[in-house]
C-alpha cells in the first residue's frame, strides 16, 4: 500500500458522490402504482400489467440491451465521475500531494500509457499489412503472388 490515506479519501469521496446522487434522484421510493398498466388483464399478461406504465413512459435507448429504473442514475453517476476525473486531469495548479493532484497525475499516466499502446498497435497492424500489400502489388503487376513461406521473412 503506497498511499493508504489517499485510497481512503478516494473511497470516501466516491461514497459521498453516490449518496449525493441518490438524494438528488427525484420521485418516490419503492413501489409506484403509476408504473403499472391496469388496462390489461394480469392473468393474461402479468409482465405488461406490472411494468406497462413504466415501459410506456421510458424508451429503452438503442445503445443498451438492459435498461431499468436505476439506469438513468447509473448513467448520471458515470458522467459525474468522468467530469471529476477530467477536471482533476486538467487542473495543473492543484497543490502537490493533494488528492486532486494525485488523481490528475494518475489519469495522465494512464492516458499516456494508452496512447503509447495505441501507437504501438497501429505500428504492428501496419507491419502485418505489408506482406498482404506486397502480394496485392505483385498481382496488379501481373506477377505470380509470393509463396506463403516467403511471407514469414
Amino acid at each position: 500500500m503506497r498511499f493508504p490515506s489517499s485510497r481512503l479519501a478516494v473511497a470516501v469521496i466516491f461514497a459521498a458522490l453516490l449518496g449525493i446522487a441518490a438524494l438528488a434522484q427525484t420521485g418516490s421510493r419503492g413501489f409506484d402504482p403509476a408504473n403499472m398498466c391496469t388496462t390489461c388483464n394480469a392473468c393474461e399478461d402479468f409482465y405488461t400489467y406490472a411494468n406497462g406504465g413504466w415501459l410506456a413512459k421510458n424508451e429503452i435507448p438503442a445503445a443498451f440491451s438492459v435498461w431499468g429504473t436505476t439506469s438513468n442514475l447509473r448513467e448520471k453517476n458515470i458522467g459525474v465521475l468522468r467530469q471529476i476525473l477530467e477536471d482533476a486531469d486538467k487542473n495543473t495548479t492543484a497543490p502537490a500531494g493533494s488528492n486532486e493532484r494525485k488523481i490528475g497525475d494518475t489519469i495522465g499516466q494512464h492516458i499516456g500509457r494508452l496512447a503509447r499502446q495505441l501507437k504501438l498497435r497501429r505500428e504492428v497492424i501496419a507491419l502485418r499489412q505489408q506482406p498482404a500489400l506486397r502480394i496485392v502489388g505483385e498481382v496488379r503487376r501481373g506477377l505470380p503472388p509470393t509463396a506463403p513461406a516467403q511471407l514469414h521473412t
